[in-house]
């Protein structure tokens, strides 16, 4: 991926497009196996508790800092939310 995305602008497009196909290709063997390995269920299971997690702990980083939340929103913005 890094070879495509850093090399694009000097690979002629048919290149581009075989490289592509050929990481898309890897990446669907990779992740073939995880189905091949694990049963649905607990492919489910797992996504659901990982964007569970990541739910959380993007609430959690919302409501207890206020450095980051400072970042994300310019300053005159975040005087009138407050």
């Amino acid at each position: 991926m890094l070879v495509l995305s850093f090399g694009i602008q000097r690979m002629r497009a048919e290149t581009a497009m075989v490289l592509f196909w050929l990481y898309a290709a890897v990446m669907g063997l990779s992740l073939g196996t995880i189905f091949l390995v694990f049963t649905g269920e607990s492919i489910a299971r797992v996504f659901f508790i990982t964007a569970a997690t990541y739910s959380v702990m993007s609430l959690y980083g919302y409501t207890t800092s206020p450095i980051f939340r400072a970042r994300l929103v310019p300053h005159d913005a975040a005087s009138s939310v407050s």
